[in-house]
């Protein structure tokens, strides 16, 4: 590659959707007041105003969907989704935790990594029932 098709490479405008790609991966900012973009403000405001608004569009369709297939209120959907996601999470960690405390390679078994076992295992359990408590549906089999 010589200079000139790197400098190509380089565009502001390919920067600008390079930036893009690279906070729809992680919207952990507020992707209009990066710094060094200031004169694209009001097309990164727009964009992310734009791919926030489909992504609460998505989430709202998943909330109407729960709720009609489990007979639950939209609020009680909302409710619904988040402890299963909650519950999903926990076992994973649990999961993982309990691998870790039985791996015989390790020789340091704290009391705190027990207990912060049993507190994990215990969220999960109570996401679980929460779920359960409003529908009868098996929560393993829904997708999340």
């Amino acid at each position: 590659m010589n200079q000139s098709d790197e400098n190509a490479s380089n565009t502001p405008r390919k920067l600008v959707e390079q930036l893009k790609t690279k906070w729809v991966k992680n919207p952990t900012w507020i992707l209009e007041n990066t710094e060094g973009y200031e004169s694209y403000y009001h097309e990164l405001l727009e964009y992310r105003l734009r791919i926030e608004a489909q992504a609460d569009a998505l989430l709202l369709k998943e909330q109407i969907e729960t709720a009609k297939t489990l007979d639950l209120t939209l609020e009680d959907a909302v409710v619904y989704i988040e402890e299963s996601e909650k519950y999903h999470s926990n076992k994973g960690k649990a999961k993982q935790m309990l691998a870790n405390l039985l791996d015989s390679s390790r020789n340091v078994k704290s009391v705190y990594e027990i207990e912060e076992f049993v507190d994990v295992l215990f969220a999960a359990i109570d996401s679980r029932t929460r779920c359960l408590k409003m529908s009868d549906a098996d929560i393993d089999e829904m997708e999340v």
